[in-house]
């Protein structure tokens, strides 16, 4: 398995963890009650789709790198796959808050949907691009691309010579 592929399990895995933490400390928070006092209380709204911003210095640091279009193609694609699985996760978290009917946590529920949004662009920027950028960096090591060569200077600045 490649290294980035890893890197994206061990991220899914930390996304899951955090769905789980999160799942857990809801339901010890929740006092046992009565099925017949559960009434399931719709969310007024629909839920936006989590829209994570790759911030602007990091495409400027891939700029950088003398990198072939197909290694550009490559970056984007991962970062599709990645942003893919965040919002997975985001879906599956935010439709088992909205499934909650408990009375009490239905009105926290918007708030927390709101951390969890700000918790997965904070961990996306602090882990998620920080591992696709060091890929970069070590691609670019592995396989430096020359520089384009300087033009070939005119026949009129070469001095003739005399034989």
């Amino acid at each position: 398995m490649a290294s980035s592929e890893m890197d994206f399990h061990h991220q899914l895995r930390e996304v899951q963890q955090a769905v789980s933490t999160t799942r857990a400390f809801l339901n010890a928070s929740v006092q046992p009650v009565k099925t017949a006092e559960l009434v399931p209380l719709p969310i007024e709204r629909p839920i936006a789709p989590l829209q994570l911003i790759i911030p602007p210095t990091f495409l400027e640091q891939t700029r950088k790198f003398e990198l072939s279009s197909r290694t550009r193609e490559t970056i984007a694609q991962t970062l599709d796959d990645l942003l893919h699985i965040y919002s997975q996760q985001f879906d599956q978290l935010t439709r088992n808050l909205t499934q909650t009917s408990v009375p009490k946590l239905q009105s926290i529920v918007p708030n927390l949907i709101e951390k969890t949004r700000n918790g997965f662009q904070h961990h996306f920027e602090q882990h998620g691009l920080p591992k696709i950028m060091a890929e970069v960096k070590a691609h670019a090591e592995k396989h430096p691309r020359p520089s384009t060569p300087p033009p070939a200077p005119r026949q009129s600045s070469i001095p003739a010579y005399e034989a």
